[in-house]
């Protein structure tokens, strides 16, 4: 595929043609919550690991713990020291290793978040987001391959699932209402065979269409804005 530029003395860049600019409006549906359900730690449960982590709305931290309950089956549990909760995740033996714990604003409301990345293979790293609110835990959300790029040239990034490989190239937008989140499948909402990020003058688009007519997005407020290629 040949990419065509403008030029404006310093850098190339991509411009919008103004006259074929053409806005998608998409629609969104609501991801589900789980309230996470409280778990009593029994004797004859191996331990098999703990993490403690800072957390800022529970002064006091919190602690991520694995138990083995029989061969080859683990327990995922949030200790906040003053109840113990069973975090929904399925872990073999060869993830253990693999699991990857941090805090973060996720949803751009303020506050932290718990992540969870459990990393199940060369496409596909699971990334489950917890949160503490009215005071019990919640999962607010559970997706595959989840990151974060600025779509819409805010300084805000948006995030995003894509298919890290598998066939047709797919790209699912999330985005949080104040209370859950929502997401919208690209190729579902548009019809387009594919969806793909693309990175271009070191910005990053949606590429989607068909091979043999491509089409260049950016995303803001729930649309895809169409950018067109074209040579000066």
């Amino acid at each position: 595929m040949i990419y065509f530029y403008v030029y404006d003395g310093e850098s190339f860049s991509l411009k919008t043609n103004a006259n074929e600019k053409k806005d998608i409006l998409l629609e969104f549906s609501p991801e589900p919550t789980k309230e996470l359900e409280a778990v009593d730690i029994q004797g004859n449960w191996n331990h098999i690991v703990s993490q403690v982590i800072d957390f800022s709305l529970k002064t006091e931290g919190i602690s991520i713990q694995i138990y083995e309950l029989n061969k080859g089956e683990n327990l995922v549990v949030l200790d906040d020291y003053n109840g113990v909760y069973n975090m929904d995740i399925e872990l073999g033996e060869e993830e253990i290793d693999r699991l990857i714990i941090m805090t973060e604003d996720m949803n751009s409301n303020g506050n932290e978040e718990l992540v969870v990345v459990i990393d199940r293979g060369a496409t596909f790293k699971e990334v489950n987001i917890y949160t503490y609110r009215d005071s019990k835990w919640h999962c607010i959300l559970t997706a595959e391959n989840l990151i974060s790029t600025d779509l819409s040239d805010d300084g805000k990034c948006e995030l995003i699932t894509t298919s890290m490989g598998s066939l047709p190239p797919y790209i699912v937008i999330y985005r949080w209402n104040g209370d859950t989140f929502e997401k919208t499948d690209i190729n579902e909402e548009t019809g387009f065979l594919y969806s793909t990020l693309v990175n271009i003058n070191d910005e990053a688009y949606i590429e989607a269409g068909n091979p043999e007519e491509p089409y260049f997005f950016k995303y803001k407020d729930g649309k895809l804005i169409q950018y067109t290629i074209y040579e000066k």
